[in-house]
């Protein structure tokens, strides 16, 4: 029996694009044949491409040496017995051609804002789904394991990729500044100022579910903020907008924003409506939900700020000041997920929470 040592040329996914062998062991691989020789010098022994979601890209490629190799999307093997045509992912078997997976997800109780039978949360080209459990980043050509894991291996994210709506965008109102209202600018390294995310949303009040309605509330109600208090919002449809400047201190927190990015979610999170009165409780009508998109983009710009900023700590605005009831219930029974995701520690309350 005769063997052959093969060697895969890869994408930022994993995927294996080229297959070649060194058939003359002279220590390069030829990538053409030379019509004047009897031999085939042609050394490429497979070239693959793919859609997004993993189906095979038919095209004029080289043509395949047999045996042909398996191991192609995401360097998983595809199983052809049979033409079912299915990829071994581990946990379960993955359909390139509806992009889906066959079974639920066994860990589907943990990603309650994804479909259980999704690929990589939906987004093929920046993500993974290395045994078929959950979404691993991938986009910079190094994947981002989602278990606890110390901040050095978490692979930045590139901030400029996310798309961000910018206060430009979203026509940010200009500062108000004296009369009592801080703007303090960060001075130093931004890595090693903060060490803390804090999680918001934006409360039982309807008429504040945009990052403008957020932004009047700060500035024209009782607290007289001169600009809006968090550095982020995520809108309901998945949005990231930008805050408050990332290097001026936050104003969320009261008596403890040093040291702490803040993210509001724009939404109401809490069914419970805790903190409102008998009365308030009767009008109370905007209860919302952590929508896929929503939780989605989260985990997007958690992964980025995690890294850049070298964060240790994330929690919700109750877990910092234990006289709040934000971020509410919906999202408070996910913050350990995301912790554990991160490998992040729970913060300590500086203003009442021990």
């Amino acid at each position: 029996m005769n063997f052959r040592a093969e060697y895969f040329h890869q994408d930022h996914l994993g995927n294996n694009r080229l297959t070649f062998c060194d058939f003359n062991n002279n220590g390069r691989i030829e990538i053409s044949d030379d019509p004047g020789t009897p031999e085939n010098e042609l050394e490429i022994t497979q070239e693959t491409h793919y859609y997004p979601f993993g189906l095979e890209h038919k095209g004029n490629w080289y043509a395949i040496v047999a045996p042909d190799n398996n191991y192609l999307y995401n360097g998983k093997e595809l199983n052809r017995d049979f033409d079912i045509n299915l990829y071994e992912y581990g946990a379960r078997w993955y359909d390139p051609a509806i992009g889906r997976f066959t079974g639920v997800d066994p860990i589907a109780d943990q990603f309650a804002w994804v479909n259980p039978y999704n690929y990589a949360e939906n987004e093929p080209i920046a993500n993974i789904d290395l045994h078929g459990l959950q979404s691993f980043y991938a986009a910079n050509g190094s994947i981002v394991h989602a278990g606890p894991i110390s901040n050095s291996e978490i692979k930045k994210r590139n901030l400029s990729k996310i798309p961000i709506v910018s206060r430009e965008q979203w026509r940010a109102r200009a500062l108000i500044t004296g009369s009592g209202r801080s703007y303090e600018k960060i001075k130093g390294s931004l890595k090693s100022y903060y060490n803390s995310i804090v999680i918001h949303h934006s409360g039982n009040e309807g008429r504040y579910k945009t990052v403008s309605g957020v932004q009047d509330e700060h500035m024209d109600g009782a607290s007289k903020k001169a600009d809006i208090g968090y550095h982020f919002a995520i809108g309901k449809g998945g949005e990231i907008y930008e805050g408050r400047p990332i290097d001026v201190k936050g104003a969320h927190v009261n008596l403890a924003n040093t040291g702490k990015i803040d993210i509001v979610l724009l939404a109401d999170l809490d069914t419970e409506d805790q903190g409102l009165n008998f009365i308030e409780k009767l009008f109370e009508t905007s209860d919302g939900e952590l929508t896929p998109e929503m939780g989605s983009s989260l985990i997007t710009l958690l992964s980025y700020l995690v890294n850049e900023y070298d964060i240790q700590e994330l929690g919700g605005h109750n877990e910092v000041n234990c006289e709040r009831y934000c971020p509410g219930n919906l999202i408070e029974e996910r913050l350990q997920e995301l912790r554990d995701r991160y490998g992040l520690d729970t913060p300590i309350g500086e203003t009442g929470n021990n």
